[in-house]
C-alpha cells in the first residue's frame, strides 16, 4: 500500500515582521536649545520638542501632555497631530489614531513619514488597500525609503502578490544592508515562494544583525528542513529555544526535525516538552500520534489522534491519521473502518460538496468527445506508489484522453521530470490552498478527477470534497476508499472487493481487468538462486514497513520459524532502524522461542540494494490485517513467493490478487492455522522454491501486470464509461447518476481462475496501491 502520512507539515505560516515604527522626528534638546526653539518656532514647537524625548523613553501618559499642549496653542501643528496620532497607535487605538494622522497629512502631504503611519493605521484597521496606497505615496515623496518598503512587502505578501513583496524587500536591504527585519521578511517570502535555500540566507543575514532574533532563528530552522537539511534545522531550533526555553513552535519542530533524522526518541520527548507548554496543541497531539504509529502502537496512536481532534474537529491531518491506523489495526472491524470515514465526510467535507452543488459543471456533456481526466497527487516521483499509475498517465491515447497533473510536491526528482514533461498539461499546486486548486480545476475544464492520495500523507481531498470536477474516482494510490459523497467511484477488482464486500465502501466500485499495470525502477538485479539450496535452511523474510508489522503477525511469523528447523527470518525496512521496533520484534519472536541469533533485521538502504537483498529470502511472509502492495511486488519481481492471509477489505487482499492472477492461489490463506501450513509446506519443498525462482519474473511480465498498452486501454474505455453515464444523467437533468443508474462496470472476466471458497476464484483482478509494503 502507500506511505504512512508524514508529520503534519509543523511549519507554522511564519509572521511577517509588524511594520517598523519610525523613529520620532526629533532628537532630544538641550535647555538652551528648547529655549531658542521656543524663540524661534514659538510654544506649540517647543510643546512638541518637550515631548519627543518622553515619547522615547516610553513615557506616554507625559509625552501626551506636551502633544495636546501644542494644539492647544496650534490646533493645526502637523508634527502635533501626526506624533499624538502615532501614540495612540502604540496604545493599540488606531481608530483614534487614523483622524489625528489624516488631519496631519491635510496640513504637511509633503512629509513621507506622515504616509509610512498612515499605512500602518490604515493595516491595523482591516485596509490593506488603503494601506498600500499611503506607502506608496510615502515612496513617491522619498523612494529611498526602506522602512516604506519592508512595509509595503508585507501588505503585498499579506494579498498573495508575492514577487512583487519580495522586490520590495530587496529594495529594503539594498537601502539599509543593517535593516534586520527588512532581511527576515525577505526570507519570509523566499520560503512562501519555495525557495528555501533563499530563504536561509536571509535569516541568516538577519541574524549576523541581530543574533537574538528569536523569530529568524526559528524560521531558519523552518527553511532549513524544508531544503531536507535536518542537522542544520534541529540546530536552528535548538538556538531559538535557548534564547526562548518555552517557544511551542520551535519546540514541536524540533522533534519534526529529529524524526526525519531517525531520532523517534528524541522527537517523542519533544512532542511530549510541546504539550507539556501547551497542552491544548493539536498539532503536537497530531505529531505524536504518528510516531506512536510508526513503532506499532496502535491504541496510543488512536488516543492522540482522538485528542487532537477534541481539541480541532476541523484537523484533517489527524482524522486521517487515525483512519490511517484503523486499517493497519487488528482490532478495527470493517464497520469501524467505513464508519471513521464516514465521520471524515460529515466533519470536513459535506458542507464543502452541498455548496459546491449549487455549482452546475459546465463541461460539455458530448459522450464522443476527447475527455480532460485530472490526477491529483503529491507522489509524482520515484515513489512505489507512481508504480501503478506512471503508466497510465504516460501512456494515455492522447486523441481520446488529455492528462492534466495537479502535482502537490514535497519531493522532486527524476521521475517528477518525466512525468511533467510527458503529459499535456502539468500544473504545480503545492502552495495554493484546496480551495484554490479546486477553482483551477472548474477553470480547466476537468471532465474526470482522480485521487491518488486518498488518507495518506500526499492525499488533498479537500479538494475533491469541492467537486470540482462532474466525475470523481479514487485509484492506484491509498485506495482504501475515502468514506466521501464527492467521490463516485473506486477503482478494485472481484478479488480485492468481491460482490458482498462493496458495501464497506462509500464508492461505486468499478473494476479492471488489472488494476495495476506495474512498472519497476529502470535498474533491478539479476534474479539470483534460492539461498537455501546454498546453505541447507530456509530463511523467511518481510520487507514490509514497520506500521504493518502488527502483534498478530509477528506472533505467527514467530510460529511459522519455531515450526521449521534451523529456519530463519530476514525483516527489512527504514522503519526497523528505531530501536523500539526492532526490540519489540525480537520480543515477539522470543515468546515463541526463537531465538535472536535466527532474526536478521535490516534498516534503509537505496532501491537497487533494498531489491538485491530478496536474493538472502526464500519466501515472502506477508503481514495482515494489512497486507504488503509494492512490496510483494518487489518479492515477486525477485523470484520470491508469499504466503499471504486473506483479509476482508482491500488492504487485507491485495496480495492474494496478486497471487491469483499468478497462478499461486495456493498460496492464500483463510485462516493463520492455514497460512502456518502453507507455509511449513512450501518451506519443505525445495524444488518448487527453485522452480518458482526461476520463472516468476518470467511470468510476471508476461501477465496483464506488465501489458501497459491494453491496461491503459481498459482504463480509459472505464473512464468512457463513467462519462457516458454523467451526460445520460444530464440529459435527464440529474447533476450526478445515481448507482443504478450507472451502466455496468465490470469488464469481461479473465481467463486466469483459480481455486476459490466456493471452488473457483473469481477473475483476479490485481489491485496494486503502491507504497513501501
Amino acid at each position: 500500500m502507500k506511505r504512512k502520512p508524514g508529520a503534519r507539515r509543523p511549519t507554522l505560516v511564519p509572521r511577517a515582521a509588524p511594520p517598523q515604527q519610525p523613529q520620532a522626528p526629533a532628537r532630544p534638546m538641550s535647555f538652551s536649545q528648547r529655549r531658542q526653539v521656543q524663540l524661534a518656532q514659538g510654544a506649540a514647537d517647543a510643546a512638541v520638542a518637550e515631548g519627543v524625548p518622553l515619547h522615547q523613553a516610553g513615557r506616554l501618559a507625559d509625552a501626551e501632555i506636551c502633544y495636546r499642549r501644542a494644539l492647544a496653542l496650534d490646533a493645526a501643528h502637523p508634527e502635533a497631530l501626526h506624533l499624538l496620532g502615532l501614540l495612540a497607535y502604540q496604545l493599540g487605538r488606531a481608530d483614534l489614531a487614523l483622524p489625528l494622522i489624516e488631519q496631519a497629512i491635510g496640513v504637511a502631504a509633503d512629509r513621507p513619514s506622515y504616509h509610512l503611519n498612515h499605512g500602518a493605521v490604515l493595516r491595523a484597521l482591516g485596509q490593506p488597500e488603503a494601506a498600500i496606497a499611503a506607502w506608496r505615496q510615502a515612496l513617491a515623496l522619498r523612494r529611498d525609503y526602506p522602512e516604506a518598503w519592508n512595509n509595503l512587502g508585507v501588505a503585498l505578501q499579506a494579498l498573495g502578490q508575492l514577487d512583487e513583496a519580495t522586490n520590495c524587500f530587496e529594495c529594503a536591504v539594498r537601502l539599509a544592508p543593517g535593516y534586520a527585519e527588512a532581511h527576515f521578511n525577505l526570507g519570509v517570502a523566499w520560503q512562501a515562494a519555495r525557495r528555501p535555500e533563499l530563504a536561509v540566507t536571509s535569516y541568516r543575514a538577519a541574524l549576523a544583525i541581530q543574533p537574538a532574533y528569536v523569530a529568524a532563528r526559528y524560521n531558519l530552522g523552518n527553511a532549513l528542513r524544508e531544503g531536507e537539511q535536518f542537522e542544520e534545522a534541529a540546530a536552528a531550533y535548538r538556538a531559538a529555544l535557548a534564547l526562548d526555553p518555552e517557544h511551542v513552535d520551535a519546540q514541536n519542530n524540533l522533534g519534526v526535525a529529529l524524526q526525519a533524522l531517525g531520532d523517534r526518541d528524541g522527537a517523542i520527548a519533544c512532542f511530549a516538552r510541546t504539550i507539556e507548554l501547551q497542552p491544548d496543541n493539536p498539532q503536537a497531539h497530531t505529531n505524536l500520534g504518528h510516531l506512536l504509529r510508526d513503532r506499532g502502537r496502535f491504541d496510543e496512536a488512536m488516543q492522540a489522534y482522538r485528542r487532537a481532534l477534541a481539541l480541532n474537529p476541523d484537523d484533517t491531518v489527524a482524522h486521517s491519521g487515525l483512519i490511517f491506523v484503523l486499517d493497519h489495526h487488528e482490532g478495527a472491524t470493517p464497520a469501524d473502518r467505513l464508519a471513521e470515514r464516514r465521520a471524515w465526510d460529515a466533519q470536513h467535507a459535506r458542507p464543502l460538496t452541498a455548496a459546491a452543488a449549487a455549482r452546475p459543471h459546465l463541461n460539455t456533456p458530448d459522450p464522443a468527445r476527447k475527455l480532460r481526466v485530472g490526477y491529483v497527487s503529491g507522489d509524482f516521483y520515484y515513489h512505489s506508489a507512481a508504480a501503478g499509475f506512471v503508466p497510465v498517465l504516460l501512456g494515455h491515447d492522447r486523441d481520446q484522453i488529455e492528462a492534466v497533473c495537479y502535482a502537490t510536491l514535497t519531493k522532486t526528482d527524476a521521475q517528477t521530470a518525466r512525468i511533467s514533461q510527458g503529459v499535456p498539461l502539468w500544473r504545480d499546486v503545492t502552495a495554493l490552498t484546496d480551495a484554490a486548486v479546486a477553482e483551477q480545476i472548474r477553470a480547466d475544464g476537468i471532465d474526470i478527477l482522480v485521487d491518488l492520495g486518498g488518507h495518506s500523507s500526499s492525499g488533498r481531498l479537500g479538494i475533491f470534497a469541492r467537486r470540482p470536477a462532474p466525475i470523481q474516482v479514487t485509484a492506484w494510490g491509498y485506495i482504501t476508499g475515502t468514506g466521501l459523497d464527492a467521490v463516485d467511484y473506486l477503482l478494485a477488482d472481484p478479488v480485492t472487493v468481491p460482490p458482498e464486500a462493496e458495501h464497506w465502501y462509500s464508492e461505486r466500485v468499478a473494476h479492471l481487468p488489472s488494476i495495476v499495470c506495474y512498472e519497476p525502477t529502470t535498474q533491478v538485479p539479476d534474479v539470483v538462486p534460492s539461498p537455501m539450496l546454498d546453505c541447507g535452511y530456509v530463511t523467511f523474510g518481510s520487507f514490509n514497513r514497520a506500521t504493518k508489522l502488527s502483534d498478530e503477525a509477528l506472533d505467527l511469523w514467530a510460529r511459522v520459524v519455531a515450526a521449521v528447523p534451523d529456519a530463519r527470518m530476514l525483516l527489512k525496512s527504514p522503519g526497523l532502524d528505531d530501536a523500539e521496533n526492532r526490540a519489540r520484534i525480537l520480543a515477539a519472536f522470543a515468546a515463541r522461542g526463537v531465538g535472536s541469533e535466527r532474526i536478521d533485521i535490516l534498516g534503509q538502504t537505496n532501491r537497487y540494494d533494498h531489491l538485491a537483498a530478496y536474493g538472502q529470502v526464500d519466501i515472502q511472509l506477508d503481514p495482515f490485517p494489512h497486507v504488503g502492495g509494492a512490496t510483494t511486488f518487489d518479492g515477486l519481481l525477485q523470484g520470491v513467493p508469499c504466503v499471504t492471509l486473506l483479509g476482508e477489505l482491500i488492504q487485507g487482499r491485495l496480495s492474494a490478487s496478486f497471487l491469483a492472477l499468478l497462478g499461486l492461489d495456493d498460496l492464500i490463506a483463510r485462516t493463520p492455522d492455514e497460512y502456518l501450513a502453507i507455509a511449513g509446506r512450501l518451506a519443505h519443498d525445495p524444488a518448487r522454491l527453485a522452480a518458482e525462482r526461476t520463472t516468476l519474473r518470467e511470468r510476471l511480465f508476461a501477465s496483464p501486470l506488465a501489458d501497459t498498452e491494453t491496461y491503459t486501454r481498459s482504463v480509459e474505455a472505464l473512464y468512457r464509461r463513467f462519462w457516458h453515464a454523467w451526460c445520460a444523467a444530464r440529459s435527464h437533468g440529474v447533476h450526478r447518476p445515481h448507482n443504478h443508474e450507472c451502466p455496468a462496470l465490470t469488464p469481461d472476466p479473465s481467463p486466469t481462475c483459480g481455486r476459490g471458497e466456493t471452488g473457483r476464484w473469481l477473475p483476479s483482478h490485481v489491485c496494486n496501491t503502491g507504497g513501501e509494503g
